[in-house]
């Protein structure tokens, strides 16, 4: 083999994600300082697609505001290209207000918000990237692994076409007010579908013909059910797969996000060809491999906490344990170090920064 040939294989696997990236705004239980993180279903999974390992590329309006730098710093550190973060016309940055609390079994639970505590303005929303900008864009994206997307449009399917040209798999996690035209479209080029059981009556049915090889839906602490149309795993019934243990949850935000770049860190480094190959005994260790990360991500309060407090060798680690049987449990000797101050914001709102930990702990 050619030194050229060698050293592309060992560049470490592309993914490429549009869809809801936001910056979280996450209070602690028991704490009113705030911490700020890249949050949102498509800024998770790409995070913790970086944190394993991966190069990552989310494609998205953010606004040149506080929030979105704030979102592109937090990505920046989790091995997140931002080299398409901004496309024009310039859009909005999206915030989520997560307060973290217990319930009568001292359990962790959350509540999103969408408005500022202070005064009562509704924070920005999503808005997705226009078509034109994703024409000038797909030429410079070049055989990425995965294309994934959590919210539909035009921009969004677009890519998936253009990935899935190129040979990535295309992975689809709607989101309950999906367009049903854009929703048959997404079916006829997505390969792994992934829900929630909370939204799958707000999906309307998959079309006849469509590209589908994977279907997962969740059903949090209760696990998963999965079907499969593989040459080596097809399967048209439902099969189902209980979930880990855990013993104490501190949150559960995130927790399918972790499920989703974990199932993708296991069948999704070759693209639809590596797809394609998955046998069965590997498509069940994958969900396995997801509901591990996503029973992890238990432990810690924010979508992805964990990730403050431990490396990819501490993770993968972890990953073992709970995969050979073991209850979820968390040992964390330091709390993060949050420190609070403020800073302007658009439209009057006050918002936090927060200090991640100078190194892993």
């Amino acid at each position: 083999m050619k030194r050229r040939e060698r050293m592309q294989l060992a560049k470490p696997p592309e993914i490429i994600g549009t869809g809801l990236i936001a910056l979280d705004i996450v209070v602690g239980y028991g704490s009113e300082a705030p911490a700020l993180a890249a949050g949102g279903t498509c800024g998770n999974v790409l995070a913790i697609m970086g944190f394993m390992g991966w190069r990552s590329f989310p494609v998205a309006r953010l606004r040149n505001d506080y929030a979105a730098k704030t979102i592109m710093k937090d990505l920046g550190r989790c091995n997140v290209g931002l080299d398409y973060a901004r496309c024009r016309p310039g859009g909005s940055t999206p915030i989520v207000l997560e307060r973290v609390s217990r319930d009568g079994a001292g359990q962790g639970q959350h509540r999103f918000g969408f408005r500022c505590p202070q005064c009562g303005a509704r924070y920005p929303g999503y808005q997705a990237v226009c078509a034109s900008a994703v024409r000038g864009l797909i030429e410079q994206i070049k055989n990425p692994a995965v294309f994934f997307m959590d919210r539909l449009s035009r921009g969004a399917l677009l890519l998936a076409e253009a990935c899935a040209k190129q040979g990535a798999l295309v992975v689809f996690e709607p989101s309950a007010n999906c367009e049903p035209r854009l929703f048959r479209e997404a079916a006829s080029v997505a390969h792994v579908m992934k829900y929630s059981s909370a939204r799958a009556n707000d999906l309307g049915d998959l079309p006849v013909k469509n590209s589908l090889l994977v279907e997962i839906e969740t059903s949090g602490h209760e696990g998963l059910r999965f079907r499969s149309w593989l040459p080596a795993s097809a399967s048209k019934e439902w099969r189902y797969l209980g979930a880990y243990d855990v013993a104490s949850v501190k949150d559960t935000a995130g927790c399918g996000d972790w499920c989703t770049a974990g199932i993708l860190r296991k069948i999704g480094s070759e693209g639809f060809a590596g797809l394609r190959k998955t046998t069965d005994k590997g498509l069940i260790e994958a969900l396995k491999y997801g509901q591990a990360a996503a029973a992890w991500n238990c432990g810690f309060e924010g979508a992805r906490g964990g990730m403050n407090h431990v490396d990819l060798a501490r993770f993968d680690a972890e990953m073992v344990r709970i995969m050979a049987g073991n209850v979820v449990t968390t040992n964390t000797k330091q709390p993060i170090d949050f420190k609070q101050a403020t800073s302007s914001a658009p439209r009057g709102h006050t918002i936090y920064r927060y200090i991640t930990p100078s190194s892993p702990r």
